[in-house]
């Protein structure tokens, strides 16, 4: 006999007023397919007895009375989704749409902060445009980050209390040295324009000029009370005493490039070159000009130096001998402020107090060309880029200006940020990043591949000299 069978025959004898034992479903479905084939199959299957008719037919029936109901549970349930669903699809659109008003609100406010803090800390302007862009990316928060993107500005350091008179990157690019008019000199870290350890202090009064040598290990500063201190950059000490030869304030040094000898220069109109070594003045000064000089600067080989005075004249002087290497460059100069040879020590740059920028040949002597339309005051500062193509020059009109060498036409729009004078330009040694010293107190980096891509807002006149 088949379980179903047993089963039928087994619940008919059980009390048949219990609905729980009536089948439903699937099994009732089963049940209902192996009556069929014991009615109508061989013999060997028992017939039903009447009760597991009975039983079955109770079974049917109380499953057909519970079908309407459950189709009504299902109408009602239905109903009540629904229901549910139409109330609470407007309350979360309601609720997306005051998530994005308050996300556009935020978006729009940092790309505005960007816009409005783009000279002053433009490495925060850059983080705040990125953050309005994934915030809301929407055409305003684009242009936002493009023009995040566009800043030259890497960093503004501060932490001088005094105009900023001289920056210089150590030869490995990653330290940049800095010297004010509040007696100190800091150390910055490139990677992320952090102070390094706590200021150098000088005992000697302002901070005119400083210089690392060629290994890194050592730092000259020149002060405005004739002095010369060495520092040794590991340990952040001096070494031995201030040397004082000059008389009135130093306004420069600079290394050799084999740095053995450092050239000094002062508002006297003199040039010492000193020993390295033992620290003392190699013979006697170096006189030739009649009033202050600001700047010098020793050729790549090392074996010539340059000199721009006060009276608007550039004496060139043979290293070895430390004599005058012919007569003094004359042109239409005002005070000359800086001194610069190309990278190749081919071309001499010198700016001066009317914003004039002129070339000359070395070799020759002779003036190459000038660059006009360059600054509308005083050139406080010029820079080589390492090879050779770049000029940087910070003037007294608060700004920096790149010039192609070759071309000798502006590269893109001046650097703008500064509020006051930029008394000292340096390039770093893979000529990727431009440092700034200024009066308004600051520091500040710049990224010069961005700022060389954009354009010119004019052509620049150059004439022939």
């Amino acid at each position: 006999m088949e379980p179903v069978t047993l089963a039928l025959t087994a619940l008919a004898t059980n009390d048949q007023q219990d609905p729980s034992y009536l089948y439903a479903g699937t099994v009732l479905e089963a049940a209902g397919h192996t009556a069929t084939r014991i009615d109508s199959g061989p013999a060997r299957h028992l017939p039903l007895r009447q009760d597991g008719y009975a039983f079955l037919q109770t079974s049917n029936s109380a499953q057909q009375r519970r079908a309407p109901r459950h189709r009504i549970l299902i109408a009602v349930l239905a109903a009540m989704v629904t229901g549910l669903a139409t109330a609470a699809i407007p309350a979360y659109l309601s609720q997306q749409k005051a998530v994005h008003q308050s996300n556009a609100a935020i978006s729009s406010k940092a790309a505005i902060r960007s816009e409005a803090i783009g000279d002053s800390d433009p490495a925060l302007a850059k983080l705040l445009s990125i953050t309005a862009w994934r915030i809301s990316p929407t055409t305003d928060t684009r242009f936002a980050t493009l023009r995040g993107a566009a800043l030259p500005g890497i960093a503004v350091l501060a932490g001088h209390t005094g105009p900023v008179n001289a920056v210089a990157f150590s030869p490995n690019g990653k330290v940049l040295a800095s010297g004010s008019d509040d007696h100190t000199v800091r150390l910055w870290d490139v990677a992320d324009g952090k102070s390094i350890g706590t200021p150098l202090p000088s005992s000697t009064g302002r901070v005119k000029s400083v210089a690392f040598s060629p290994n890194g290990k050592i730092l000259a500063v020149s002060t405005e009370n004739s002095t010369l201190q060495l520092w040794n950059v590991a340990t952040r000490k001096p070494i031995g005493p201030p040397h004082d030869s000059h008389t009135g304030p130093m306004n420069c040094v600079a290394f050799s490039p084999d740095g053995k000898t450092i050239a000094s220069a002062n508002e006297n109109g003199t040039v010492r070159l000193w020993n390295v070594a033992t620290g003392r003045p190699i013979g006697k000064p170096l006189v030739s000009h009649a009033r202050a000089l600001y700047s010098v600067a020793f050729s790549p080989n090392g074996k010539t130096l340059a000199s721009g005075s006060q009276i608007g004249t550039v004496q060139l002087w043979n290293v070895a001998t430390r004599k005058r290497a012919g007569h003094p460059l004359h042109g239409d100069f005002s005070s000359v402020l800086s001194v610069v040879f190309s990278p190749d020590g081919r071309t001499l740059v010198t700016g001066d107090s009317s914003g004039k920028i002129r070339l000359w040949d070395v070799a020759t002597r002779k003036p190459i060309s000038r660059l006009r339309g360059t600054h509308t005051g005083s050139v406080r500062s010029v820079a080589f880029n390492p090879d050779g193509k770049t000029l940087a020059i910070g003037g007294r009109d608060d700004t920096i200006r790149l010039w192609d060498v070759i071309k000798r036409r502006q590269i893109g729009h001046p650097l703008t940020g500064h509020t006051d004078w930029v008394n000292s330009v340096a390039f770093s040694p893979d000529g990727t990043i431009l440092a700034s010293g200024s009066r308004d107190d600051t520091v500040r980096l710049w990224h010069v591949p961005n700022h060389t891509a954009r354009p010119a807002h004019r052509q620049i006149d150059v004439t022939a000299a």
